[in-house]
């Protein structure tokens, strides 16, 4: 009679102990449920219409509009040059655009560079970067993931998207190059689009990430894509210094038959390249 006694009450114990579990374990999904975002209502469908972060401000364009208020003053945001290209080589085109910002009587005049990312739920808007003033008439770009302004006379700005963070490329005294990396016979070298090949130094401060990712991407004497930021030396023979790798795109390919480099200074130092992908990776929207 004990020992049944002390079975009944084992069996109790047992049923209510499951009872919790899928009591909590349905608790718990249901708040990751409630957690994620629903298609209908999280993002936007057109780029037109994202939340963009100047600074601390987070604005919502309506049609590529909105009117915010600083300093006393309304401030009239518009959403100028969108332009179409893959900036995180997941084969959806993300769109990057230009924000002017100026109040009523022009005393506020600002351009910010946005972007906003193409995912599987719509269209998220990325933080916006303030621009020095640029050409006018200077077109916005995208091409092997790179987004290029030309600004002044000679000097273009570079940017790209790190995961949702946009970031601008400091270039001081390096070239921005698309080509193809190769290994082979133990040595490193880099062919641009436009310009001879060069040796690619061990001594480059990208030389490791370099090495993985011709590893992990590419084999022995198999040409690998990418646009890289380096150092060039004094002379036709010094080695590539690379100092970053701006992006490694799966479908890469020059296409110098365009004649149409990106980087403006290379109008007169054609070595100095940065070429463009097939003319229909970068549309208007």
């Amino acid at each position: 009679m004990k020992y049944r006694t002390l079975g009944i009450l084992a069996i109790c114990l047992l049923l209510g102990a499951i009872s919790y579990l899928v009591f909590i374990g349905r608790g718990i999904q249901d708040r990751v449920v409630d957690t994620l975002p629903s298609t209908s209502d999280s993002l936007p469908d057109s780029p037109r219409n994202v939340t963009v972060r100047l600074g601390n401000q987070e604005i919502t364009l309506l049609d590529g509009r909105v009117d915010v208020e600083k300093e006393g003053k309304v401030l009239h945001l518009t959403q100028e040059q969108v332009v179409e290209g893959d900036l995180n080589d997941d084969g959806r085109p993300e769109a990057a655009f230009l924000l002017t910002a100026t109040s009523d009587d022009e005393s506020i005049s600002a351009t910010y560079l946005a972007t906003a990312i193409n995912s599987e739920l719509g269209f998220l808007g990325t933080n916006g970067i303030p621009l020095p003033q640029y050409a006018s008439g200077t077109e916005l770009r995208v091409a092997q993931g790179v987004i290029t302004l030309p600004y002044g006379t000679e000097d273009t700005l570079y940017f790209v998207l790190v995961d949702a963070l946009l970031e601008e490329v400091v270039v001081d005294a390096g070239v921005v190059f698309s080509g193809t990396l190769v290994f082979s016979d133990d040595a490193w070298t880099f062919t641009p689009c436009s310009g001879s090949t060069k040796s690619v130094s061990s001594e480059s401060p990208s030389f490791a990430a370099l090495r993985a990712i011709y590893t992990t991407r590419s084999f022995d004497e198999t040409p690998l894509f990418m646009t890289i930021l380096a150092t060039t030396g004094e002379n036709a023979v010094d080695p590539f210094q690379v100092t970053r790798i701006l992006t490694v795109p799966n479908k890469g390919m020059c296409h110098t038959a365009t004649g149409d480099a990106l980087d403006r200074a290379s109008t007169t130092t054609p070595n100095d390249a940065f070429e463009e992908t097939v003319a229909s990776t970068t549309s208007r929207i």
